[in-house]
């Protein structure tokens, strides 16, 4: 490189091949954005060799340089900052460098639920302990921007991290919706099931509830849970064993093949930041029913069906059951999922980014 463009870094070096959840998908989608806005040449990627091929598939001709985990490469990384005159480095994930750095640096957290507690099923809990705490402080301490990906999560930062708040931006997670061709349904739908606070088990509950008035079988998406013999258990009590499927990781071909034969899409989660696969089920024109938890009806805009409190199967039962009985048109579909695709674009979103990006070079 001869130095004389400026750059601007998106670090992945936290990620693999193992999906995370939405956090990778939206590093992914902020590169694809900034790439076909026109920021391709500005822009380098710092990640594991085992991601090369789906940043190349993005785009080709973008710059990469492959480093390990974030905290392995501190050494390393002021001198990539000087080689390749990189002016701000934007890290994607948590548990970002230990380390100041010679350049402006910001941070999407995703959340921080590791200072939140709840309660899943009458069972009160912590998300993480002290030492994801401790990440998440070092973060905020060490890096000059924190963006939060929704109001409810800039408000949690404010509430438990008010210290910060000079460094707070709220930008929406960019989101790349794809064309599904829906076929009849044939499920209730469920994505990224591994957690506990998924609330896996209040789904299964509600299903239970409305499975002899509804046709439709529960697919449940995603790596199987920790508490996976739990929900089997549940379902085996209930009879509804053989109408409950759990997929396990699956490719993104056979995702969208359920995807486009679900009737109706459920997160019952406890907690979201942001909650991004409701969001793409409305993109294509998906009923979609979520817990009015957290960030979940900010993030809807109030366009889909909602239940509370999340660990209610009662309530979630009536919403399956009264989509199912009174659908929305395809006319009030296509509307929302015209409103969520205007609302996160990842043309626009990343646009945000960049001129975060600028406005922090200029510092």
């Amino acid at each position: 490189m001869d130095g004389k463009i400026a750059k601007y870094a998106i670090d992945l070096s936290s990620f693999g091949k193992e999906h995370a959840g939405g956090k990778d998908e939206v590093a992914f989608n902020l590169i694809r954005g900034l790439c076909e806005n026109g920021h391709a040449e500005e822009i380098i990627c710092l990640c594991r060799p085992e991601l090369n091929g789906t940043i190349r598939a993005i785009y080709k001709e973008i710059c990469i340089i492959n480093t390990d985990n974030a905290l392995f490469y501190i050494r390393d990384i002021k001198n990539i900052i000087r080689e390749n005159n990189i002016k701000v480095i934007l890290f994607t994930n948590k548990s970002t460098p230990w380390t100041r750095l010679p350049v402006p640096t910001a941070v999407i957290p995703h959340d921080i639920q590791p200072f939140l507690s709840g309660t899943v099923k009458g069972i009160h809990y912590r998300f993480f302990g002290i030492r994801s705490k401790v990440k998440i402080l070092l973060d905020f301490c060490l890096r000059d921007r924190i963006v939060a990906i929704s109001d409810y999560d800039l408000e949690t930062m404010m509430r438990f991290l008010p210290c910060f708040k000079k460094k707070y931006t709220r930008i929406y997670d960019p989101v790349k919706f794809t064309d599904i061709d829906k076929e009849a349904g044939s499920y209730i739908t469920a994505l990224n099931i591994q957690w506990r606070h998924k609330n896996v088990e209040t789904l299964i509950e509600a299903f239970a509830r409305v499975c002899d008035d509804i046709p439709y079988d529960l697919l449940l998406i995603g790596k199987k849970p920790d508490n996976y013999d739990h929900l089997i258990r549940i379902a085996e009590e209930a009879g509804i064993k053989e109408r409950v499927r759990f997929t396990g990781f699956i490719t993104e071909k056979e995702l969208k093949g359920f995807v486009s034969k679900t009737a109706i899409y459920v997160n019952p989660s406890c907690f979201e930041g942001f909650g991004m696969t409701a969001v793409e089920m409305m993109g294509n024109r998906i009923p979609t029913v979520i817990s009015d938890a957290t960030a979940g009806p900010e993030v809807t805009m109030g366009l889909c069906r909602y239940y509370g409190p999340p660990d209610d199967p009662a309530g979630l039962a009536r919403q399956l059951l009264e989509e199912y009985r009174s659908p929305a048109s395809e006319e009030r579909l296509e509307s929302i999922a015209n409103e969520v695709k205007e609302r996160y674009s990842y043309i626009k979103i990343s646009e945000l980014y960049w001129d975060l990006f600028k406005s922090m070079a200029a510092k």
